[in-house]
């Protein structure tokens, strides 16, 4: 996803509200971190937008006793790592 996109699909406080749940103290470390499956999209977009970075499916969590992904385990290299930073 590009930065555009992200901003075509979400709105600004979205994208920070979402980033700020996945990001660290400081925001430009690696990230992992567990979210709900269904806002992969939204937390994919924050990560591109903010740390220019791709948001990676690490692991699925499902519900108990079925085959329902319910949380995802995601990691990305972050603002430091990426092309963005230094």
């Amino acid at each position: 996803m590009t930065n555009e996109a992200a901003e075509q699909l979400f709105q600004a406080a979205q994208l920070r509200e979402a980033f700020d749940k996945v990001s660290n103290a400081d925001w430009r470390e690696p990230i992992i971190a567990t979210i709900d499956a269904k806002s992969y999209i939204l937390y994919e977009a924050a990560v591109m937008f903010y740390t220019g970075t791709q948001l990676e499916v690490a692991a699925q969590i499902t519900f108990p006793g079925t085959s329902v992904v319910d949380k995802l385990v995601v990691k990305a290299d972050g603002y430091r790592l990426g092309p963005c930073g230094p």
